[in-house]
């Protein structure tokens, strides 16, 4: 940060311009119309308001600042007592259409100079560049509000439509620019702000999704940009975490590496789920906090599956041990999942979180490119937050003999994957460790079972090894050789009856 700041109070806004706008600074905010400019301006004057400082808002436009206030007043931050004591409403389209720029310019003055604002808002600056005889002279209409606003050391936001070229004027005056862009992704509508410009001062550049809610604007710096950036204590690797399935305990020589974060990849119903479900309550049994985040199966159905198979997670979730939340797929968008995530794991102080499908974290960003980076930099973040991360990601495959891993395995450290295998009319399961890294491990193939008591893994390699010997010879068995004279089949089978 450099220097003092004016904080705008608004989530996530402050971290993008590094702490906030710069006293005395005139900035421009810039976005079509519903955008959030007026929602936004009207957010940081009450929260000021809260902080003991007076602003001064000034509307240019034809709709009245009663009305706007009137609509303003359905957000969570409005305060009834600020407006008009700490919070100025004025109607300066009079002035302007009356006096011209000079009686605009003669009315700032005033009010400032007489409430002694710490911020001023002025919503409609286009209507002075409208109103201007040339270029020049709205130049010196900035020029004039600049010195003012340093005299008295006020902040100003001027709010216009989105920055065009004709606009050069206005925008090479300002100390900064932050656009308000509403965009269509898909079938979904994605709200993003981005810094054009900020004079004197580092910022996050780049778009930033936001939101706007009952409380009001939330932004949410690109998860790449913030995340994952510092290091994992050098112990962390030599404290394990266990599953509680004895076998697999001991393939993985006690445990997963603590801090680190894992994929468990496997076919519908292989026992992902059921894998990660042991992993949290071996966690609560050790007094280590967790949390299972999913997205397609509801809470009653998942505590229900739990309960079936001996993990008593609905008491472990009344007892605040293990936390459940479901997250639906639909309109989901990465960094404010993300950002309510790490809240969450914050709040509980999780030591071990499992991700039901890695598909539901992938389908919320927007925009395809993002994909490594943002989940690298999510499972970074996890890892230096001292979270143990596994990961179910889903196969489309019901049965193989090559996993079919994808870029996702590129950003964890420990790989796990549960097989099926066919076995004459029989599908039988197989779990393998793939990777443990900077770790010894088990990488023998065995036979695991889901049963009463859960996920149950034989404790030798020898079923699993006369499983997959079966398979091999049936599928030889299936493989008619070529005749080496024509190599057609039907040469192939003429041949075995001579």
């Amino acid at each position: 940060m450099h220097g003092a700041r004016l904080e705008t109070g608004i989530a996530g806004l402050d971290r993008i311009l590094d702490g906030g706008l710069l006293p005395g600074g005139l900035y421009l905010l810039a976005g079509c119309p519903g955008s959030g400019k007026t929602v936004l301006s009207n957010q940081v004057c009450f929260e000021l308001a809260r902080r003991g400082a007076h602003s001064l808002y000034l509307t240019l436009l034809t709709e009245s600042h009663a009305r706007m206030v009137q609509n303003t007043s359905s957000f969570a931050f409005f305060d009834r007592a600020a407006v008009g004591a700490s919070i100025v409403y004025a109607s300066a389209h009079p002035a302007l259409r009356d006096r011209g720029l000079d009686g605009l310019r003669l009315l700032i003055d005033a009010e400032i100079q007489r409430l002694r604002p710490t911020l001023v808002v002025i919503d409609g600056i286009t209507a002075v560049s409208e109103a201007a005889a040339s270029n020049a002279e709205f130049r010196h209409f900035l020029g004039k509000l600049r010195a003012t606003l340093e005299l008295h050391g006020a902040t100003a936001l001027l709010c216009m439509p989105a920055p065009e070229h004709d606009q050069e004027a206005t925008q090479t005056m300002a100390d900064g620019v932050l656009v308000l862009v509403e965009r269509t992704v898909g079938r979904r509508s994605v709200r993003e702000l981005s810094v054009a410009k900020f004079r004197g001062s580092t910022h996050l550049g780049g778009p930033h999704v936001f939101e706007i809610g009952r409380d009001g604007i939330r932004a949410y710096p690109r998860a790449e940009a913030i995340l994952g950036r510092g290091l994992v204590g050098a112990d962390a690797s030599q404290r394990r975490m266990r599953f509680g399935v004895a076998r697999l305990d001991e393939m993985l020589c006690g445990g997963l590496p603590s801090a680190s974060s894992t994929a468990i990849v496997g076919a519908p119903g292989s026992g992902k789920t059921l894998l990660g479900l042991h992993f949290l309550a071996a966690g609560a049994a050790r007094r280590e906090n967790g949390l299972y985040l999913g997205f397609y199966e509801m809470p009653e159905r998942l505590l229900g599956q739990a309960e079936r198979i001996g993990i008593p997670l609905r008491r472990l979730r009344e007892q605040g041990r293990v936390g459940v939340r479901w997250i639906p797929p639909y309109e989901n968008l990465l960094d404010p999942l993300v950002a309510t995530v790490l809240e969450e794991v914050e709040r509980r102080r999780v030591r071990r979180l499992f991700i039901d499908g890695l598909e539901g974290l992938t389908m919320s960003i927007a925009f395809g490119a993002r994909v490594p980076a943002a989940i690298n930099a999510f499972a970074n973040e996890l890892r230096v937050r001292g979270v143990t991360t596994l990961l179910s990601i889903e196969s489309p495959i019901l049965h193989f003999d090559a996993a079919p891993f994808g870029p996702e395995s590129a950003f964890v450290e420990n790989l796990i994957l549960l097989r099926y295998v066919r076995r004459r009319a029989q599908l039988e399961r197989l779990l393998s460790i793939v990777k443990v890294r900077g770790s010894d491990f088990d990488s023998s193939a065995h036979e695991f079972r889901i049963g009463p008591a859960g996920i149950e893994v034989e404790r030798s390699s020898d079923s699993a090894e006369a499983i997959l010997a079966d398979m091999a010879a049936a599928t030889s068995t299936t493989i008619s050789p070529m005749d080496p004279a024509d190599g057609s089949p039907a040469a192939a089978r003429r041949g075995a009856r001579r």
